[in-house]
């Protein structure tokens, strides 16, 4: 998350009004402290899912489009374990 979050807030109030209109990326797996110190890598599904959710209240959306492992995670994630 660069700026702990902020880019997914500017973003989202950039959609609000057009969602349908683009595919909206995310990624996930790098894990940060609440001032976006690099901590490590965690690709467990819950939190691949805590990720995403954290996205979508930042966001301020229903769904995401595309869901990125950036951390180059050899672990699987399933569809079904995302919002």
């Amino acid at each position: 998350m660069y700026g702990c979050g902020e880019n997914e807030r500017l973003v989202g109030q950039a959609i609000r009004r057009r969602r349908d209109e683009v595919v909206l990326a995310t990624k996930f797996g790098n894990v940060r402290d609440e001032k976006g110190v690099f901590w490590g890598v965690n690709g467990r599904p819950e939190y691949v899912r805590e990720c995403c959710e954290a996205s979508l209240l930042r966001l301020g959306a229903g769904h995401i489009d595309l869901a990125r492992d950036i951390a180059g995670l050899e672990q699987m994630w399933r569809r079904d374990l995302l919002p």
